[in-house]
C-alpha cells in the first residue's frame, strides 16, 4: 500500500478520532528497544523509515496475517509507542464504520478506526486500522511483548471477519 496517504475520518494519519494529534518522534533508543524486544520474543522485525514492521504476525488460532507497524509518537510531551495494522480491503464509509464498530465491540485491547485512502476520489476509498497505544516512558520489555502479544491475538482473531464485512455489498447487510 505504498504511495497511499492515510487519514482518519477527522484528520490525518497522526490524528486520533477525537482530534488529538500525535507527533512522530525520532527516538533511536526506544526504536532499538522495540526492535530487540520483538526479536527476543520470536518475531522477525525490520526497521524502515522511523518505524518497525513485522509482516505476517499473529498468535494463537489466527492465520498470522497481521502486518504490524510499531512507531514512536508523542502527545504533547508524553512519549508513546503505537502498534497499528491496516486491513487491506477497501469499502465505502458506512461499511468501514460498521467493521470498525464490530471490531471495537469484540476486542478489549485493540481499538479500530476508519481510515480514508486519499489517492482516489470514489466511493470505495475507506478501510479500517487496528491500533494500540502504550506509554513509552517506563515501558519494560516484558510489558511491551505481552501487550504486543495481546494486540496480535485480538487483531489476528477478528481480522478475517472484518475483512469479510468490508467486502460485503451494502445490500447483503440488510
Amino acid at each position: 500500500m505504498s504511495g497511499y496517504r492515510l487519514r482518519t475520518y477527522c484528520g490525518d494519519e497522526h490524528t486520533l478520532p477525537v482530534g488529538v494529534t500525535l507527533t512522530p518522534v525520532d527516538d533511536e533508543g526506544t526504536q532499538a528497544f522495540i526492535l530487540e524486544s520483538l526479536q527476543r520474543a520470536g518475531y522477525t522485525p525490520r526497521a524502515n523509515r522511523g518505524a518497525i514492521h513485522v509482516d505476517g504476525a499473529g498468535v494463537g488460532l489466527g492465520d498470522h496475517s497481521i502486518n504490524l507497524t510499531v512507531d514512536v509518537v508523542s502527545l504533547e510531551e508524553t512519549k508513546l509507542v503505537r502498534l497499528s495494522s491496516q486491513l487491506q480491503t477497501r469499502a465505502d464509509f458506512e461499511t468501514a464504520s460498521l467493521a470498525a464498530n464490530r471490531g471495537n465491540g469484540a476486542c478489549t485491547v485493540t481499538k479500530f478506526d476508519v481510515v480514508e485512502l486519499t489517492t482516489e476520489d470514489h466511493e470505495y476509498r475507506f478501510t479500517v486500522r487496528a491500533s494500540l497505544i502504550l506509554y513509552a516512558d517506563h515501558l519494560s520489555e516484558k510489558e511491551f511483548t505481552r501487550m504486543t502479544w495481546l494486540y496480535l491475538k485480538e487483531t489476528d482473531t477478528i481480522d478475517n471477519e472484518l475483512e469479510s464485512v468490508l467486502a460485503s455489498p451494502t445490500s447483503e447487510r440488510g
